[in-house]
């Protein structure tokens, strides 16, 4: 828009509308941009390359490799640098200096042709005159139809609805149409043999070029193109809608604005505004109707313009059928199907020996397309049922199989049976094998593939068929179901067989031990089978006391002191002090069931010092439980004085050897804190110098250090409330929190015996007060 301001004070607004520049050839597509440059489009491969020509351009036209444009005072004709048909490296080649003026503008290989109205002028790249042809009606459309270099071929249209071809080397224009009206655009089919024109009142016109007869019209278009690929496929657009025209078929519609300028193969090429758009436009309609004729090579040139997959395989499949194997081998190729293309090869190589049947492979292919039925049916009808029957075999389809082998003379019904359970086996179809085996009374090959592959289910329905007197197949299958698990079977499987034995063993390898203890009523003898993996599963859920009652029944005490020393062991490691005090007390009452008093004397002193240690053992984990619990947690549920009295307890208890896992450091350091607090100084001194002479946690060292100032602040001195009781009665402490039993220890003259003295004790009870009735 211009807006122009004039001196009588009005204003104008000015709408510059620029025609457009531009020329195409096939996939070649060459347009004017911002007045000055040229753009050459590649309508495949979407390429574009710029030339710039730094003046107005006014015309431009484009011929296989050549490229012309003509500038204000001259016409630039450029080519391309090489020989690919991609290639978009333009150089000038000659440049024709002088100021032209036309309508048209037109290039071939070696010359430029000028249309001014009725003048068509013949020029070299030099810019001389080679020809003139003086036409009989104005120049309305030029368009170069290829041929020699130097001896190119144009179709003119005039305004007179007349097509002229002209020769660049002929000075002889050809008539070749006379239309009642003024042509608009015209175009040429791949053959040369059909010529589709518009006219200026939008009729669309196809005429044969030999015959001039009117061959298809339409109305409604405003341009027209030929397939250059396809032979009778024509393209024209108006009104904002593609029309496809393939040979006599009803005509294709798409919505698509714009004007046709070209098409090849499935692209067509529309121009749209000042837009060159590339359109895929499927060729599956047209191929549809050509297959609806049979007529399969016309459907497989259109299919070469571009289908989709599944086109390409109903023209392979269709062609196939109707046993037009060159077309169905071409297509079949595009879909990259080998066992079409395979089965194609053997038709042909079978046709050329004696006996061929085409129905025999038809069959064939139907089965490839999954119609097995009508494959049947047709081997059937040529008399080939063993190809079916082997057939519906591979499909598993046995009964199908045995449909057709009992029509076949000479078939074994047998035969087929074991043919199914052997393609079962060599498939990995082991159920169905087991089955068939179980069914033709087969039961060792039947258990054996059950076994085999965990059919436990199948397994059990064989055991149920079996008699009892077949113990050896029972005894087989019991123990699969042993191996995978299934105890219920396995029970089932015995008890069927009376075998009470291996019952037993199955009930304690699924520790059912109701059922164990139930059959060991009526089978006293099976006790050790029993007891000693009832006491390991007792322990393994952490039921000891019980586990170690099984053990004893077992008549494997030994294992039970085991398990209780791995379990303190354990404790200890894991600082459970109070657990390890608990195992520890276990193995001194085992200690005494293991070596009794009434047996060997020497057992019964070695059952007496085993008791003292773990009994030992036991109170001093006990002990240190308190004293680890005191200085690991930040709170603690036991008194001062109780920690105090354990501390001292243990001093004097691992006074030579601390136990695995007890930490005289910490016995010292608990003591010491507990003393300050009940006024024991000189206590808490005598644990702070032995704790010097210790190593003792790094985090610890600096309060260490303190506390041995405080306490020289502290008179040396013990509270008397405190561990006065200890020099009245006996060291023996309660193990509620350790204080001192009121208890006083005596020891009988030598000449009283033990009887005489519980005689004693007893009269002195009766006689306080109270005592004894």
């Amino acid at each position: 828009m211009v807006a122009v301001g004039c001196n009588d004070g009005s204003v104008a607004l000015y709408s510059l509308v620029f025609s457009t520049v531009h020329g195409l050839y096939q996939d070649r597509y060459a347009y004017r941009d911002l007045m000055s440059d040229v753009i050459i489009q590649h309508l495949v491969t979407e390429q574009k390359v710029r030339i710039k020509c730094r003046d107005h351009v006014r015309k431009i036209a484009v011929y296989k490799k050549r490229l012309a444009v003509q500038l204000p005072d001259k016409v630039l004709i450029y080519d391309l640098k090489g020989e690919e048909d991609n290639d978009m490296h333009y150089k000038k080649r000659d440049t024709i200096p002088k100021a032209l003026d036309c309508n048209l503008l037109v290039v071939t290989a070696d010359h430029v042709l000028l249309c001014l109205e009725r003048k068509l002028q013949l020029l070299n790249f030099k810019g001389d005159k080679e020809r003139e042809w003086v036409l009989d009606a104005v120049i309305r459309y030029i368009k170069v139809v290829g041929g020699p270099p130097r001896r190119e071929g144009l179709m003119v249209g005039l305004k007179n609805g007349q097509v002229l071809k002209i020769f660049v080397d002929n000075p002889f224009p050809i008539p070749v149409v006379n239309h009642e009206r003024a042509i608009r655009c015209l175009d040429l089919s791949c053959s040369r043999r059909r010529l589709a024109i518009v006219d200026e009142a939008a009729n669309v016109v196809v005429y044969d070029m030999q015959t001039q007869e009117r061959l298809f019209e339409d109305v409604n278009a405003n341009s027209v193109a030929w397939n250059s690929l396809l032979e009778g496929q024509l393209c024209y657009t108006g009104k904002d809608q593609l029309s496809i025209k393939t040979g006599d078929f009803p005509t294709h519609r798409e919505k698509l604005p714009g004007f046709v300028v070209g098409v090849r193969g499935s692209k067509v090429f529309c121009l749209h505004f000042l837009a060159m758009n590339t359109v895929n436009v499927p060729q599956s309609a047209a191929m549809y109707r050509y297959l609806e004729k049979k007529q399969f090579v016309d459907a497989y040139k259109v299919a070469t313009m571009g289908v989709t997959d599944t086109d390409w395989h109903t023209l392979a499949i269709q062609a196939l059928m109707a046993m037009e194997l060159e077309v169905a081998v071409k297509s079949f190729i595009r879909v990259r199907d080998i066992r079409y293309i395979d089965l194609i090869t053997r038709i042909k190589q079978s046709r050329k020996l004696p006996g061929h049947d085409d129905q025999v492979f038809l069959g064939e292919a139907l089965a490839l397309r999954g119609l097995f039925g009508e494959a049947g049916k047709v081997y059937s009808k040529c008399s080939r049922p063993d190809l079916a029957i082997k057939m519906f075999s591979d499909l598993k389809r046995w009964e199908d199989a045995r449909t057709y082998a009992q029509q076949a003379p000479g078939v074994d019904i047998k035969d087929l049976t074991r043919e199914q359970a052997q393609w079962a086996l060599e498939n990995g179809e082991w159920k169905t094998a087991a089955s068939i085996f179980a069914t033709s009374e087969e039961y060792g090959k039947a258990i054996d593939v059950m076994g085999q592959h965990g059919l436990v289910e199948e397994l059990i329905d064989v055991v149920r068929r079996l008699d009892k007197e077949q113990s050896a197949y029972l005894a087989k299958c019991a123990s699969i179901f042993r191996d995978n698990g299934y105890a219920q079977y396995a029970k089932e499987t015995y008890i069927k067989m009376g075998n009470r034995g291996a019952l037993m063993e199955v009930y304690v390898e699924a520790e059912k031990w109701e059922e164990a203890f139930q059959l060991l009523e009526q089978e006293p003898g099976m006790a050790d089978k029993v007891y000693l993996p009832y006491a390991r599963w007792l322990a393994m859920n952490d039921r000891f006391e019980e586990a170690q009652q099984a053990f004893r029944q077992a008549g494997q005490a030994e294992q039970a002191v085991r398990m209780l020393e791995s379990l303190a062991s354990q404790a200890v490691a894991t600082s459970s002090f109070k657990d390890a005090s608990y195992f520890h007390w276990l193995l001194a009452q085992e200690s005494l069931k293991l070596y009794p008093a009434s047996e060997d004397p020497h057992n019964a002193a070695k059952g007496l010092a085993l008791y003292q240690k773990y009994s030992d053992a036991a109170e001093v984990y006990f002990a240190y439980g308190m004293i680890y619990s005191y200085i690991t947690q930040p709170f603690t549920s036991y008194h001062t004085e109780a920690i105090f009295n354990a501390a001292r307890f243990l001093l004097s208890a691992v006074n030579k050897e601390a136990p695995l896992g007890v930490s005289k450091a910490f016995l010292l350091w608990a003591l010491a804190q507990v003393s300050s607090s009940l006024a024991c100084y000189k206590v808490g001194r005598k644990a702070l110098e032995q704790l010097a002479a210790l190593r003792v946690p790094p985090a610890w060292q600096d309060k260490v250090d303190l506390a041995c100032i405080q306490i020289r602040g502290k008179p040396m001195a013990d509270s008397e409330e405190v561990v006065g009781a200890e020099s009245m009665f006996s060291s023996q402490r309660s193990f509620i929190n350790f204080d001192i039993l009121p208890l006083v220890e005596f020891e009988l003259h030598e000449d009283v015996t033990d009887e005489e003295a519980a005689d004693l004790l007893s009269t002195s009870d009766k006689r306080r007060p109270g005592g004894g009735g």
